[in-house]
């Protein structure tokens, strides 16, 4: 019975862990895109230039 409620209790912690694992790296993806959009725009403004020179 004891051993039954640590496993249940076991499998509830693993499954909490990778949601957090998986929403976590879903999240770096998500940022890491989001610098990429940046970063190329920035290159694309730099090339392009904005006129002043």
């Amino acid at each position: 019975m004891i051993a039954a409620a640590v496993f249940a209790t076991a499998i509830i912690i693993a499954k909490d862990f990778l949601h957090l694992l998986l929403t976590f790296s879903y999240g770096m993806l998500q940022l890491h895109d989001m610098l990429s959009i940046i970063g190329a725009n920035i290159l694309y403004i730099d090339e392009i230039g904005d006129g002043t020179e």
